[in-house]
């Protein structure tokens, strides 16, 4: 019988405690696109943008996730998308939250 498992959008692919660092999986995306998949994730977390930035390669959104602040970053050459706390030890529950969620997949 084939595996059913349901393909979930977003995942987690490592979770760096010590750095305060989160790694996730994400549909495919570049530079351009990047806005529309971080918007899109940024409502399912029900976080909030205080914050966006972007240079050559590199799109860096200041979110709001219940009170924590996180960076959201992306570098679309590598298709890589992680959340880095500005205060690792007071953003851990948070982070240990989000760790949890990506693992489950959504």
């Amino acid at each position: 019988m084939a595996d059913v498992t349901p393909q979930t959008e977003f995942g987690l692919l490592d979770y760096q405690v010590e750095e305060g660092r989160i790694i996730i999986r994400a549909p495919r995306f570049d530079f351009d696109s990047f806005p529309q998949l971080a918007d899109k994730l940024v409502k399912l977390l029900s976080a909030s943008v205080v914050e966006k930035q972007w240079d050559a390669d590199i799109h860096s959104w200041l979110i709001d996730f219940e009170g924590c602040q996180l960076f959201l970053k992306s570098e679309h050459y590598s298709e890589s998308i992680w959340f880095e706390a500005l205060a690792i030890e007071e953003s851990k529950p948070e982070l240990d939250f989000l760790a949890a969620l990506f693992n489950k997949g959504f």
